[in-house]
């Protein structure tokens, strides 16, 4: 199935979802992401998309180890 996704907002990765996005007007973006990726992509993706200032609803684990955790709990503190 095609979930009624346009074929404009149909994105070939995590990288162009996030270049694609913010580069439209901010009335036009989505409104976050869900991270339901294989476990040890979702630090990096939901790094990315914070620093990108996008919302994050991430699956669990949120990331693969406490470290990252750590960071991106301070990168999330320091966004909006």
């Amino acid at each position: 199935p095609d979930y009624d996704i346009p074929a404009a907002r149909a994105y070939g990765s995590y990288q162009e979802l996030i270049q694609k996005e913010t580069a439209l007007p901010a009335d036009q973006r989505i409104d976050f992401i869900s991270v339901t990726t294989p476990n040890h992509t979702h630090y990096e993706i939901a790094k990315a998309a914070v620093l990108a200032g996008i919302n994050v609803v991430c699956d669990k684990p949120m990331t693969f180890d406490l470290a990252q955790a750590e960071e991106l709990a301070k990168i999330v503190d320091g966004s909006n």
